[in-house]
C-alpha cells in the first residue's frame, strides 16, 4: 500500500480506534464494575416524622430481645443522622449544612458510598443547589457488639433541608431465635427538640420517654432506594466456625479452592473476615484487601471475580511482634448462592513456598473451631483500584468493540451505495466519530454527576438498557440524517435562532432574572451577608461603614456605598438588599455575550455563553446574596472587554481610559481583583507594541492612578479595620501575603468546582492549549483570556492564605467563554479531518457538524443539575441563625442576655449581642473595644468574649436567664466538656437548620 493509501485509511483507522475505546470505556462501567451496586432495595414500613418538626427530629424505641444476641443489623434511610444503640453512637452521616459536599462522603462507613474517592478540596455552600438526597442509598450498620439480652434502646437524631424523617428496618438473632425491628411509626416515639433536662440524654438507657408522643407516619418512600452492595453482607448471621492453621516464620497461610463458579446462581459475591491480627486477602495472586489488628470485621465485595470459572481464595495472617496467644480468626461469605465458611475445605501451608498463592508447597487441612465472639462491628472495605486483570478484561472489551465498529462500518458502506455527496468514502468515519462522541457524553455525565445523587440514574440497573442502547441509537439516527436529502441544516450558528438573537438574549435575561429573584428572601442570611448589610446601614446612619460592634468595615468601599444608596432609594429589607446583586448578575450575562460575540464572531456561540451563565448554579447563588462578588465579576468582565478593545484591538484611546476607570472600580468593589493585574500587564507587554512613552503617557497616568487608589484602599482597610485586631487567635497574620504553601490549590478548586461543575469547561480549556497554540498564529484575545484564567489563579494560590472559590469568581465567565470557543473549534477540526475541506463534501460536512453540535447541546441542561437547582428554592442552603434570632426576639424578656457562637445575624436582627462564646478563635473574629479598656468583643455584633467553662459558669451566675445559640460548625471548635455543660444545664427551646436555641434559667440551678 502506498503513502496515499495509508493517508486515506488513517482517518478511518483513527476514528475506529478512538470510537471503540470510548464505547468500551462506557460499557465497562456496567460490564466490568469495580464493585457491585447500587441494588434496588425496599423500606416496607415507609417514612415517619415528629409533630411540628421543621428541620430536626429525635426518635426512640425500646427493643426487647428475649435471647442473647449473636448478630444484629440496622438499615436506615435519612438525611443527616446519628444512630445510637444503648447510649453509644454507632453510625452517623453529617453533610446537609454544606450542600457542596460530595455524595455520601460524610458517612461513618465511608466505603458504602457510591463515590468512595472524591477530590479533596475546600468546599463551601456557594451554589444554588439542594444538598444531595443521601437517604436514597440505605446505610447498613452492624450493631452486634452493642446489643444486650432484654431491653435495648434505639435512638436516632435526624436533620434535613426538607423535612426530618426516618425509615428504618433491622433485626437480630441468637440462640436459634430471631427478632425484627418494628419500623412502623406507631412503634417509635418522636420529638422535634432534644429534651435532655431529665438527668439523662435522650438516647441513653433509662431515659423517661413516656411523655414523648408517637411518631407520625409520613407515607411510603417517594423515590427508589438502593443498597450500596449486597445487603446480605449485613443481614446474614456470622459463621459459627473459626479457623486455625500452622504457623510458619511469623505468619499463617490458609487457602481454599473454588471451582465451577459459572454454575453459581446469583450475581453477587462477598467475603467477611474477622481477625485481631493483621491479615491480607488474595484471589489467586491478586491482593483483594487487608485488615485486622483492630478487633473488627471487614467485608469485601468479590462480585467481579464471579466472571472466572475457578479461583483460589487465600488469607495470610501476620503475627505482631508482641503477640504470643493465637489469633481470633473467622472467614465466611457468599459466592452467589454458595455459602463460604470454615467448613469449606480450607487448607493451611506447613512449609513456606514463594509461589504459595498458586497452591505450590505442602498443605494440610486447616482446623476448625468455634468462632470467637470478641470481634467488633462489621465495616465494608473500599473496592481496590483497577488492577492488571481488569485491564486485560478491558482490552478484550475494547477488541470486541473495535470488531463491532468495523462490522458497522462495512454495513454502512454497503448500505450507502453510490453517493454524489461523498458519503460512501468518509461517511462511515463520521458515524464512528458520532458514536464516539455519544459514548463520551455518557462518560462525561457520569464524571460530572459522580459527586451528586444524580449518579444513581446512571447506575440504576433499571435504566441500564437505555444507557447501553444510547450509542447505537444515536449512531443509527445520525446515519439516517446524513443520508436524508431534506436534511440540509448547516452549522447551527445561522438560522432563525441567530437572526433573532436579541429576542433570545432577552428571553435568557428574563429566565436569569426569574432564577435569581424567585424566593430571594426564603433562605437565611449567610454569615458574610450580615457584614455587608450592617456596614451599609452604618453608612446610612453616619456616612462611614461602622458595624454594630464599632469596627469600621472599610473593605470593598464602592460596593458598600452603592448598597447604602440602593437601600436608601428602595428600602431596607433583606429582599431589597439581596436584589442589588441581581443587577450585575444580569449585567455579566450581557457583557459575556458581547465579549464572546466580538472574539468568536458568531451569535450562536455568544447565546450559548449567555445561557450557560444564566442557568449556572454558582452564578445564581452569588446573584442572590448581599455580597460584592457579582458586582466585582460584572465590572471585571467589562474591564476585560475594554482592555481588549483598547490594548489588543486598538479601537481607540477612550477604551484605554475607561479600562482604568472600570478596573479601579472593580478593585474598590473587591480588593482581591488585584490577582488579575499581572495577567493584564503580561498581555499588554505582549501585544501593545510599539509603546511610545510620549504618545502613550495617558496609559502611564491611568496605570499610576489605578495602582495608587487600589493601594490606598488596601492600606486604609489595614489601618482602620485590622488595627484593633487582638492577636490571641489561631493566626494573627494577613490573609493576603506571598507564600508557597500550596501553589496549585486555587487552580484545583477553580478548575474542578463544587460537585465538579467546572470540570467539563476546564477539560475543554486545557485541551485548547493544543488547539489554539499548535502550529498557528495565536489569537491575542484568546491568549489574554488564558492569561487571565491561569495566571490569576496561580497568583491567587501564592498570594491568598484563605482558600475559597469566591476569590476566583471573577475568572469564571472567562473559563466558560474559552470552553465554548474551544469546543466549537474542535468540532470544526474534526469535521475537516474526517471529511476534508473540498467543496464536494461541504454539505455532508455541514450536516455532520449540525448533528454533533445538536448532540452536544443536549448536555447543556444537565450542566446545571436541574433537579437539585429547582429543589434549592424550597430547601435552605444556609444555616438558620437568622431564624434563631427572630425566635429569641419574640421570646426574650428585657433582662435576658444572649450568648452565641454565631453573632453575625444578631447585628441585623437584634442590633447586637451580649456575649460571644468561642474556645478556638480564628484570625479576624475578635477586636479590642475602643470604649472599654481591655474589653475584647466579636467584630460583628460586639459580644463580649467568653472562652472557657469557668467564664461560662460566672456568666450564668450573674444573670437570671441566658439565651444560648449553638451550631454544628462552630461546635467543632469547642471541647466536649463545655458542650456537655450547656446540654445538661440548659433547656432546648428551638431547633433550627444547623443548630439549637437553648435557655439557661437560674431557677433550674447548675448541675
Amino acid at each position: 500500500m502506498g503513502t496515499n493509501g495509508i493517508r486515506h485509511w488513517l482517518p478511518s483507522l483513527g476514528a475506529l480506534l478512538v470510537a471503540s475505546f470510548l464505547i468500551a470505556l462506557c460499557l465497562a462501567n456496567w460490564l466490568l464494575p469495580i464493585r457491585q451496586g447500587p441494588i434496588r432495595d425496599q423500606m416496607p414500613d415507609g417514612w415517619m416524622g415528629a409533630e411540628h418538626a421543621e428541620r430536626r427530629a429525635y426518635f426512640r424505641q425500646t427493643w426487647r430481645l428475649p435471647f442473647k444476641p449473636e448478630h444484629g443489623w440496622v438499615a436506615l434511610a435519612a438525611d443527616d443522622y446519628q444512630l445510637m444503640v444503648n447510649g453509644r453512637v454507632v453510625s452517623w452521616n453529617k453533610y446537609s449544612i454544606n450542600a457542596s459536599l460530595p455524595f455520601q462522603t460524610r458517612f461513618s462507613d465511608r466505603a458504602q458510598g457510591q463515590v468512595p474517592h472524591s477530590w479533596d478540596m475546600p468546599r463551601n455552600p456557594t451554589s444554588q443547589r439542594a444538598a444531595n438526597e443521601e437517604w436514597r442509598v440505605l446505610h447498613y450498620i452492624d450493631i452486634t457488639p452493642y446489643l444486650l439480652p432484654g431491653e435495648n434502646t434505639l435512638a436516632v437524631y435526624v436533620q434535613s433541608q426538607h423535612l426530618p424523617r426516618l425509615a428504618i428496618k433491622g433485626g437480630a438473632s441468637g440462640e436459634g431465635l430471631k427478632a425484627d425491628i418494628d419500623g412502623r411509626a406507631e412503634a417509635w416515639r418522636a420529638l422535634d427538640v432534644a429534651a435532655n433536662l431529665t438527668g439523662k440524654r435522650f438516647f441513653e438507657p433509662g431515659y423517661n420517654e413516656t411523655e414523648w408522643p408517637a411518631a407520625r407516619p409520613l407515607g411510603e418512600l417517594e423515590k427508589p432506594v438502593y443498597a450500596p452492595v449486597d445487603p446480605t453482607i449485613w443481614t446474614t448471621p456470622r459463621s459459627e466456625l473459626g479457623l486455625s492453621g500452622v504457623w510458619l516464620a511469623g505468619d499463617m497461610r490458609l487457602a481454599t479452592e473454588l471451582v465451577d463458579l459459572h454454575r453459581v446462581a446469583g450475581d453477587s459475591a462477598w467475603v467477611r473476615i474477622g481477625c485481631d491480627w493483621p491479615y491480607y486477602l488474595f484471589w489467586d495472586d491478586e491482593l483483594v484487601g487487608a485488615g485486622g489488628g483492630g478487633g473488627g470485621i471487614e467485608a469485601f465485595d468479590m462480585t467481579r471475580f464471579l466472571a472466572a470459572d475457578r479461583g483460589r481464595l487465600s488469607v495470610r495472617v501476620v503475627r505482631p511482634n508482641s503477640e504470643t496467644a493465637p489469633p481470633v480468626l473467622f472467614v465466611d461469605g457468599r459466592l452467589g448462592q454458595r455459602v463460604l465458611d470454615g467448613g469449606l475445605h480450607w487448607q493451611t501451608q506447613i512449609q513456606a513456598h514463594p509461589d504459595w498463592l498458586s497452591g505450590a508447597g505442602q498443605w494440610i487441612a486447616a482446623a476448625t473451631l468455634s468462632a470467637d465472639s470478641r470481634l467488633g462491628a462489621l465495616k465494608l472495605q473500599t473496592a481496590e483500584p483497577i488492577d492488571a486483570d481488569w485491564m486485560v478484561q478491558f482490552l478484550s472489551l475494547w477488541l470486541v468493540s473495535a470488531g463491532a465498529c468495523w462490522l458497522a462500518v462495512r454495513l454502512f458502506r454497503l448500505g450507502a451505495g453510490a453517493s454524489a455527496e461523498g458519503y460512501a468514502g468518509r461517511g462511515p468515519s463520521g458515524l464512528l466519530a458520532i458514536g464516539a462522541i455519544a459514548a463520551l457524553m455518557l462518560i462525561a455525565l457520569r464524571v460530572r454527576y459522580g459527586e451528586t445523587d444524580s449518579v444513581l440514574w446512571l447506575e440504576d440497573p433499571v435504566w441500564r438498557p437505555i444507557w447501553m442502547g444510547w450509542v447505537p441509537t444515536v449512531t443509527l439516527l445520525s446515519w439516517w440524517l446524513l443520508r436524508r436529502p431534506a436534511f440540509s441544516v448547516s452549522w447551527p450558528e445561522t438560522g432563525w435562532w441567530v437572526r433573532d438573537s436579541r429576542l433570545w438574549l432577552g428571553l435568557t435575561l428574563v429566565a436569569g432574572f426569574a432564577l435569581r429573584y424567585y424566593q430571594i428572601g426564603f433562605d437565611d442570611l449567610q454569615a458574610d451577608e450580615n457584614v455587608s448589610w450592617d456596614a451599609s446601614r452604618g453608612i446610612l446612619k453616619g456616612l462611614s461603614p461602622e458595624a454594630v460592634s464599632g469596627v469600621l468595615y472599610t473593605r470593598s468601599p464602592l460596593y458598600h456605598y452603592v448598597l447604602a444608596l440602593w437601600l436608601a432609594v428602595f428600602g431596607d429589607s433583606k429582599e431589597i438588599a439581596r436584589g442589588l446583586s441581581i443587577v450585575p448578575g444580569l449585567g455579566v450575562i450581557i457583557a459575556a455575550y458581547l465579549l464572546t460575540l466580538r472574539i468568536g464572531g458568531r451569535r450562536g456561540l455568544a447565546l450559548l455563553v449567555a445561557v450557560l451563565l444564566a442557568f449556572d448554579p454558582w452564578q445564581i447563588f452569588i446573584s442572590r446574596i448581599i455580597r460584592f462578588y457579582q458586582f466585582m465579576q460584572f465590572l471585571g468582565v467589562v474591564s476585560v472587554y475594554l482592555f481588549l478593545r483598547g490594548f489588543i484591538w486598538r479601537d481607540g484611546r477612550r477604551y484605554q481610559h475607561w479600562f482604568f476607570v472600570f478596573c479601579t472600580a472593580t478593585a474598590l468593589s473587591q480588593e482581591v481583583f488585584v490577582i488579575t493585574f499581572p495577567a493584564f500587564c503580561i498581555a499588554g507587554f505582549l501585544y501593545y507594541k510599539p509603546f511610545d512613552w510620549r504618545a502613550d503617557r495617558s496609559i502611564l497616568i491611568g496605570f499610576a492612578t489605578m495602582m495608587t487608589v487600589t493601594i490606598a484602599d488596601m492600606v486604609i482597610f489595614t489601618i482602620l479595620c485590622l488595627t484593633p485586631h487582638v492577636g490571641i487567635a489561631t493566626s494573627s497574620d494577613s490573609i493576603m501575603k506571598l507564600h508557597l504553601i500550596n501553589p496549585h490549590v486555587f487552580i484545583n478548586l477553580f478548575l474542578l468546582g463544587n460537585q465538579r461543575m467546572a470540570l467539563a469547561y476546564s477539560v475543554l480549556v486545557v485541551s485548547g492549549f493544543w488547539y489554539w497554540f499548535r502550529g498557528r498564529k495565536s489569537n491575542p484575545a484568546i491568549v489574554t483570556l488564558y492569561l487571565l484564567v491561569f495566571v490569576s489563579a496561580f497568583v491567587a494560590s501564592v498570594l491568598l492564605m484563605q482558600i475559597a472559590n469566591r476569590y476566583v469568581s471573577p475568572l469564571y465567565p472567562f473559563l466558560i467563554v474559552l470552553a465554548v470557543l474551544t469546543g466549537r473549534g474542535w468540532i470544526d477540526v474534526l469535521a475537516e479531518r474526517i471529511f476534508g475541506t473540498g467543496a464536494a463534501v461541504e454539505l455532508l460536512r455541514n450536516r455532520w457538524r449540525t448533528i454533533v453540535a445538536g448532540l452536544l447541546l443536549t448536555l447543556v441542561p444537565f450542566q446545571s443539575d436541574p433537579l437539585a437547582l429547582v429543589d434549592a428554592y424550597s430547601r435552605p442552603i444556609n444555616m438558620g441563625h437568622e431564624t434563631a434570632y427572630h425566635f429569641i426576639a419574640a421570646q426574650k424578656s428585657p433582662d435576658d442576655k444572649i450568648l452565641t457562637v454565631s453573632p453575625m445575624s444578631a447585628a441585623i436582627v437584634m442590633g447586637g449581642v451580649d456575649y460571644y462564646l468561642m474556645e478556638t478563635l480564628s484570625f479576624d473574629e475578635v477586636y479590642r473595644h475602643a470604649s472599654v479598656q481591655g474589653q475584647v468583643v466579636d467584630r460583628w455584633a460586639g459580644g463580649k468574649l467568653v472562652t472557657n467553662l469557668e467564664e461560662l459558669r460566672r456568666l450564668f451566675n450573674q444573670h437570671r436567664r441566658v439565651w444560648v445559640i449553638t451550631d454544628e460548625m462552630e461546635s467543632k471548635k469547642m471541647s466536649d466538656e463545655l458542650l456537655g455543660f450547656l446540654e445538661r444545664t440548659s433547656e432546648v427551646r428551638y431547633e433550627f437548620f444547623g443548630g439549637k436555641v437553648l435557655l439557661w434559667d437560674a431557677g433550674r440551678g447548675l448541675y
